[in-house]
């Protein structure tokens, strides 16, 4: 809180365009992007995924053949890149368990669930860690009891949704 005695500096500062500022966010820019001029080594092709995944570990899980049965809402933790491979993603904490059961939206059609083995982990900064790994096989959403990762409005259904919530 002020005191009557402290000076009131402005909080916007207007500046001309090509100045300092945009000199600034253009670099911090440069510095997130990708270099487009380095050797892919893996096998597939990365792309962004910065959407948020379900997790549940695989022990957890009854898993027969191709059918999952999934207990609970399962953890939610943030998708970094997915590939035709396999994913990496954020996560708060290191998960421990080699394989993972990962749901992630289609869009308006059910989930997709994934048998993932994690094949590393590492601290990425930002209290945060960075877990990867490969695809081995999809499992079919039909018995997935699981919420959906978008949260549900009480009172109303998704017919309802658009004009009343």
């Amino acid at each position: 809180m002020l005191s009557a005695a402290e000076p009131v500096v402005s909080a916007f500062v207007l500046e001309a365009p090509g100045g300092h500022v945009q000199k600034v966010v253009q670099h911090l820019l440069r510095t997130v992007q990708s270099p487009q001029n380095y050797v892919e080594r893996r096998r597939a092709q990365r792309h962004a995924y910065p959407y948020p995944l379900r997790l549940w570990l695989a022990r957890a899980c009854q898993i027969s053949a191709n059918v999952v049965q999934t207990v609970g809402g399962g953890d939610i933790v943030m998708g970094k890149h997915l590939s035709t491979g396999g994913l990496d993603f954020y996560s708060p904490e290191p998960i421990v368990d080699r394989r993972v059961v990962i749901s992630l939206e289609a869009g308006h059609a059910q989930p997709v669930q994934m048998l993932t083995e994690l094949t590393w982990c590492r601290f990425g900064g930002h209290g945060m860690y960075v877990n990867g790994g490969r695809f081995l096989r999809l499992l079919d959403r039909a018995q997935n009891t699981s919420p959906a990762l978008v949260p549900q409005h009480d009172g109303c259904n998704e017919s309802q949704h658009a004009a009343t919530c």
